[in-house]
């Protein structure tokens, strides 16, 4: 997953992830971190969305058919891809979800709700969410309940 890495000074204390918004970029976001972080306590990491096919262009992680219900499909994919990758970075920092602060700005608050508070998914030590919603994801998806859509 393409992405961008503001190390901490020294040994991390946790990590701090921000997720951009709809049609921009990882570069897009990567600026608060220092803000977010003065003293670097935190590594910075600021992941790039898969879909970048949608128009208005820029990187998009799922499609909107509909503002408030992310189309199933490249939802659960985007999820999947993001959760996999911090899964496996954190994991190779040792830095463990409970020292993590995931956050984002529109469609990036959207994913950070799902990662945080998804089924089965371990609990971040905050979400910071600007400008977003939790998402409804209808049924077929892993993250929707059995008989309709549920909320991440």
């Amino acid at each position: 997953m393409i992405h961008l890495i503001r190390e901490a000074e020294g040994e991390p204390d946790g990590a701090l992830i921000l997720n951009h918004g709809r049609g921009t970029d990882e570069h897009d976001l990567h600026g608060l971190l220092d803000a977010l972080d003065p003293e670097r306590r935190l590594v910075g990491v600021t992941p790039g969305a898969p879909l970048t096919d949608i128009p208005p262009g820029g990187r998009h992680w799922y499609a909107v058919p509909r503002v408030g219900y992310p189309d199933p499909e490249t939802f659960q994919s985007g999820h999947d891809l993001l959760t996999s990758f911090l899964d496996h970075l954190l994991e190779s920092r040792g830095i463990a979800w409970e020292r993590t602060v995931i956050g984002g700005f529109s469609m990036g608050a959207v994913m950070s709700y799902a990662v945080g508070l998804g089924p089965e998914r371990p609990s971040p030590a905050g979400i910071v969410a600007l400008s977003g919603f939790v998402p409804t994801v209808e049924a077929g998806t892993r993250s929707s309940g059995p008989d309709r859509g549920s909320r991440c």
